[in-house]
């Protein structure tokens, strides 16, 4: 069962309890914020534009100042190419689109990653093949030799911070990844969508000729709606990509051209460093759920998602649909899993919780889920 089907199975199942029972359930594994979060940033973002909103306007209306603008920002040294789109997933989709029109035949996926490359892969005929990253005393570690199995003129996608952990690549991974992409002649494509831009990997790679980098800065605060998200690329393909770009996904939608206008200003700097010391007071207070009920968790995650792991429960445990409603029914709570976020099945359950949810409804939720899953049999 794909993971569209499967979350439309259980929010079924959600209203349907929520309706039977009047008792609210709770996602601990939610992209938004609650509003007791975002009350506590007590910043507001100004509400301006880069450029004339009443007018169809796409990425290539912008001038090279904008662009130079945010390509710096992002820590280029080198002279690069942006594009334009409204979300991480439309910039996923036309990067996709482009190693399709370069007849790149097979993306190597490290994993976990997100859900949306494997069904734009299988629908443009690119063989998607997973490399599931190994988890060592709460670090994520490249399976050694993993560049064995990878074919010359291909694609290696990697997601930094890795996706749903907040965890960082090693500096042997990193140079392992380099060496490879280089041996190979590989595409190498970074989604950056969830990443700080302290943490950025601009420095390691910028230097390659067939790098592509997915930011999305507003995502990374988990500010969802209002968020631009930028393809910075070699120029040698910026013009097949803007010319697609514009059939694929049209013009881009007030909220986009507000936050480029944001990232840019003084005031995105003051609302990051906001949002990154409210989710480490927010971090403080789940650690001491967390280390109550001895449950092993993304320690060294530099983001405001982290994983929680059970080794005692199987990986695909709730990827039954009924065990899943007995979790709710038992909990008033729901979980995305690991495994519909390709988080390796040679490991036990696992699943996010995102800081900027935390308010009292979601530690009792939270608290209740742990007891359910840690003393499962």
């Amino acid at each position: 069962m794909s993971k569209e089907i499967y979350i439309e199975e259980i929010e079924k199942f959600v209203s349907e309890f929520k309706e039977k029972e009047s008792i609210s359930v709770i996602n601990l594994s939610d992209w938004n914020p609650s509003s007791e979060f975002m009350n506590k940033l007590a910043i507001n973002i100004p509400y301006t534009f880069a450029i004339n909103p009443i007018s169809y306007i796409f990425s290539s209306d912008f001038d090279q100042t904008i662009k130079s603008k945010i390509i710096n920002k992002w820590k280029y040294k080198n002279e690069k190419a942006i594009i334009f789109f409204n979300s991480g997933s439309e910039s996923i989709l036309n990067v996709l689109y482009l190693l399709f029109r370069q007849n790149c035949k097979k993306i190597y996926l490290v994993c976990p990653t997100y859900f949306s490359i494997e069904p734009i892969c299988q629908t443009l005929h690119i063989d998607c093949k997973k490399i599931y990253l190994e988890r060592i005393n709460n670090i994520y570690y490249l399976p050694s030799n993993f560049e064995n199995d990878i074919e010359n003129n291909s694609c290696l996608w990697i997601t930094n911070p890795i996706y749903c952990t907040g965890n960082l690549y090693s500096k042997n991974d990193i140079d392992k990844i380099k060496n490879c992409v280089i041996a190979k002649e590989l595409f190498l494509v970074n989604d950056e969508s969830l990443c700080f831009q302290d943490f950025a990997l601009t420095y390691a790679f910028e230097s390659y000729e067939n790098y592509i980098n997915i930011i999305t800065p507003h995502k990374a605060l988990c500010t969802n709606a209002l968020k631009f998200s930028g393809i910075i690329l070699p120029n040698k393909y910026y013009d097949a990509m803007d010319r697609w770009s514009d059939v694929l996904e049209g013009c881009l939608g007030a909220g986009a051209l507000v936050a480029i206008n944001h990232f840019l200003s003084p005031q995105f700097s003051i609302y990051e460093q906001s949002f990154r010391d409210n989710i480490e007071k927010n971090r403080l207070v789940i650690l001491s759920l967390i280390h109550k009920y001895k449950v092993d968790f993304d320690m060294f995650s530099k983001s405001y998602l982290l994983s929680l792991y059970f080794d005692n429960i199987a990986y695909d445990y709730l990827d039954n649909l009924q065990q899943m409603k007995n979790l709710i029914y038992d909990t008033n709570a729901y979980i995305i899993t690991g495994s519909k976020n390709n988080f390796s099945p040679y490991h036990g359950l696992s699943f996010r919780i995102n800081l900027c949810r935390v308010d009292t409804a979601y530690l009792y939720a939270l608290e209740r889920v742990l007891i359910y899953l840690k003393y499962k049999n």
